[in-house]
């Protein structure tokens, strides 16, 4: 008896990944909705409604069990509709087993958009990690530049273990600095716990409302 092949189909998602739009630049102000070089006071709460959305969706992800280990714009979409796709499960693990799929003396992840943690082999990688990368990526996205430069790899390693790239951060919304400088702490143990909190202050930030990255004015 003929049998019919294994196969797998996956959905077919229209739209645009965030490393396409920042390649860009200018061209993608308009049709990208503002998630990308947002400028007006509407393209802001579309880039903020856009991560919070992202940073539920990794919530869930590490609900489940597992960590993605490679955030960074060529994983994250834009539908036509503006909604966000995550991408490329390739490096993720469970996450009671992450140390243990990691290959000796090798570096899983990909530069410049990986947490300290991941620039050692015997570093503990957690959801956390992912609330870094998710920070790298937003921080490229309102900027144009990315954070951790280098024109080689070491060079690009030494500007992720320098810390929290203030030279970019000064230029943003204090509510959202606050958020990011968390969100992209050296430590991660000064970071969000998990993505879900950094869910709430993106919405927060959004809405005008205190957010807990920065105590509240008077």
């Amino acid at each position: 008896v003929d049998h019919e092949p294994p196969f797998a189909a996956m959905e077919l998602v229209p739209g645009r990944t965030l490393a396409e739009l920042l390649a860009l630049g200018d061209r993608a102000s308009d049709g990208s909705g503002g998630v990308v070089a947002p400028r007006t006071s509407g393209q802001r709460n579309a880039f903020l409604h856009y991560f919070e959305q992202v940073a539920h969706a990794l919530h869930a992800v590490h609900s489940a069990g597992i960590v993605h280990r490679d955030l960074k714009p060529a994983n994250l979409m834009v539908t036509p509709t503006g909604e966000p796709r995550v991408l490329d499960f390739g490096l993720a693990s469970a996450a009671d087993h992450v140390d243990s799929v990691t290959i000796t003396d090798t570096l899983l992840g990909t530069l410049p958009y990986m947490a300290p943690e991941q620039l050692s082999t015997g570093g503990r990688l957690d959801r956390r990690t992912d609330g870094f990368g998710l920070g790298v990526t937003m921080l490229e996205c309102f900027t144009g530049e990315r954070p951790f430069v280098g024109k080689t790899p070491a060079t690009q390693l030494a500007s992720i273990a320098a810390g929290i790239p203030w030279r970019l951060l000064r230029s943003l919304p204090p509510d959202l600095r606050a958020i990011l400088a968390r969100a992209m702490a050296v430590a991660p143990a000064d970071r969000y716990a998990n993505c879900q909190e950094l869910a709430f202050d993106l919405q927060r930030a959004r809405e005008h409302r205190p957010v807990s990255a920065r105590p509240s004015g008077r």
